[in-house]
């Protein structure tokens, strides 16, 4: 029950036949709350509220604008303008992407069994970091997602309380109007009844003020725990984009060093009479190696045709370091 409803008493009317207040309580009371006015209201009477310091804490101001949720912090990852979530980045990250179809080209061959061997071994290593990352990407874009629809609620619930408080304000002025700063005694009992209703809106008001305050400093609570971990796994994402890019680096120099094998000669000999079938072995250099590469057509080839057969393409090697380097 309120202040008002339990508390309020009415003076005898003055000489000039106008109620008149007996104590500093009695006048209309009046608690900034922004740029608004909340009142608490009653007749030109002694008032039994709460003391300045408990009423004071009733009245908080809802703040202006919710603090949004994180929208990602992953921007210098190069996502420009795409907003992906971290599991959607680590999903569909370019650079692992283009380290997968490096690995697949048709030149990791031609490469030297060991180096070839460690490169991909090495990919494989990080395909399955990203894929270790991913449920805590999904946990973390999870409650992303869950401070973003708290956020919504409680915008909304700000706008709701913003209605309530202006409905309070027009009632309020209504009331002043009636019954403040004195009235006439046959309006005494609508002012009672008036304040008695008003202060009945009021502390459910306040109360709900009091409730969406908690939840707006839970949320702001949550944003910077979520945002302290959201920047440590988004270095952790750094650091492995960082190896997946050197991995990439270190492909495209393996490539670029490979060497077209100097052709040397090539010969043919009957395998099969019915049909024929015939078997070229082309001789190279490569990378001051020997090697032999073995081919089977049908009929029986010139050396023209072989020649040809030896050359598109050439194979390629990796050529040695240079002196001094390794």
């Amino acid at each position: 029950m309120s202040a008002f409803a339990s508390g309020l008493r009415c003076q005898p009317k003055a000489p000039n036949g106008r109620w008149r207040p007996t104590s500093a309580l009695s006048r209309r009371t009046v608690l900034k709350i922004g740029s608004a006015f909340v009142p608490l209201f009653g007749c030109a009477s002694s008032v039994g509220g709460p003391s300045g310091r408990d009423t004071a804490a009733l009245h908080e101001r809802l703040k202006s604008d919710v603090v949004a949720a994180p929208q990602g912090g992953v921007a210098g990852l190069e996502l420009g303008a795409t907003q992906n979530r971290l599991a959607g980045y680590l999903t569909n990250n370019a650079a692992l992407r283009d380290m997968a179809g490096l690995l697949r080209d048709p030149r990791m061959d031609q490469i030297v069994p060991a180096l070839k061997e460690r490169l991909r071994a090495e990919g494989v290593s990080l395909t399955g970091a990203r894929d270790g990352m991913l449920p805590d990407a999904r946990g973390l874009d999870a409650e992303d997602t869950d401070l973003a629809a708290r956020r919504d609620r409680l915008n909304e619930t700000k706008r709701k309380l913003d209605e309530r408080l202006a409905d309070i304000n027009r009632q309020a002025a209504d009331h002043e109007r009636a019954c403040l700063p004195t009235h006439p005694e046959e309006r005494h009992s609508w002012c009672v009844e008036s304040a008695r209703r008003l202060n009945a809106i009021i502390d459910p008001y306040n109360a709900d003020v009091r409730s969406h305050a908690a939840a707006v400093e839970k949320v702001k609570s949550d944003i910077t725990s979520l945002t302290t971990r959201w920047d440590t796994f988004v270095q952790r994402i750094s650091a492995w984009e960082g190896k997946v890019k050197a991995l990439i680096e270190t492909i495209q120099k393996a490539f670029q060093e490979l060497k077209d094998c100097v052709y040397q000669s090539g010969s043919s000999e009957l395998i099969r009479l019915d049909p024929i079938e015939s078997k070229i072995t082309c001789r190279y250099d490569c990378c001051g190696r020997p090697s032999e590469t073995y081919q089977f057509i049908s009929g029986r080839p010139t050396q023209e045709q072989i020649d040809f057969v030896c050359t598109h393409p050439l194979p390629r090697c990796l050529a040695p370091p240079a002196a001094g380097t390794r």
